[in-house]
């Protein structure tokens, strides 16, 4: 009978660890101390004692502080076992909510998903503002004449920060076919400008360029929703890479954590400063 109560005492604690895992610990904690006191309240009932021939004293007393310790430091360790799961799994959830963000498709790929940010105005009446941190601007001119076919182009101001064609013409940093690039794409969004001048007009857009002379650290996209794609230079071989193969990080408008701030922060302050060489 005594091994069939033992039994039975740690079966309850068993169930109770078991429980614990779908409903609140602290609730749980509650209950087993509640427990707690009513066996110990039992084992002061003297045919109990009989029963279990506890005959020393203070035996009852020990045994009680027994349970009561493992019950105590089993909840602690259930607790912080579950506190360090959910911890794990909202780890786990940033992980991946942060990889949705990134964008491995280079600067050309990453235009799809400028233009379902700019597609989301209603009758295109909401104006846009698109600024554009690059370095020859290889894949403007192109894009230009898809957002005027698909009627994107309307109510639109774009501002292009590009690389000055005296700062990286003979840089040992800068790929030397660079300028030659810059100089030919340069002449064909001004040729863009000049050939749709009057449907440019009509429709409120308006294209401005920004020479910067520093190396282009930091280049992407920023809409003025909030929404920016954020890319970053690399090295190859002593030069600046070209960006046809950027991984892009996607800062949503409605994304306020630290790091998207921080990032955000961090194009904001490119930008204006590959913008202030034209000021004054």
């Amino acid at each position: 009978m005594r091994e069939k109560f033992v039994l039975f005492f740690y079966d309850l604690i068993n169930e109770i660890a078991s429980w614990s895992h779908s409903k609140a610990v602290d609730v749980v904690y509650g209950i087993s101390i509640f427990l707690l006191v009513v066996f110990a309240f039992i084992l002061r009932i003297p045919a109990v004692k009989e029963f279990l021939g506890f005959e020393q004293p203070y035996t009852n007393l020990l045994l009680s502080i027994g349970a009561f310790l493992v019950i105590t430091f089993s909840l602690i360790l259930w607790k912080l076992t579950s506190r360090t799961n959910l911890l794990i799994e909202k780890l786990d959830d940033s992980i991946l909510e942060y990889d949705n963000k990134l964008f491995f498709v280079g600067t050309n790929g990453i235009y799809k998903e400028v233009n379902k940010e700019m597609r989301k105005r209603k009758m295109l009446k909401e104006k846009v503002t698109v600024s554009i941190i690059g370095y020859t601007l290889f894949s403007v001119e192109p894009q230009l004449k898809s957002w005027k076919k698909d009627g994107i182009l309307n109510n639109i101001e774009i501002n292009l920060c590009h690389l000055d064609f005296d700062f990286i013409k003979d840089n040992s940093n800068i790929d030397p076919l660079w300028p030659q690039r810059l100089e030919l794409h340069l002449k064909w969004i001004e040729d863009f400008k000049t050939k749709n001048s009057e449907f440019l007009k009509k429709f409120n857009v308006s294209i401005n360029l920004y020479p910067y002379s520093h190396l282009p650290c930091v280049h992407g996209f920023k809409l003025n929703n909030g929404s920016m794609f954020v890319a970053f230079a690399s090295w190859e071989n002593g030069q600046i890479m070209q960006p046809n193969n950027s991984t892009f990080v996607h800062l949503e408008p409605k994304d306020y954590s630290k790091a998207t701030e921080e990032l955000r922060s961090l194009f904001n302050n490119w930008l204006d400063r590959s913008k202030s060489y034209t000021r004054g």
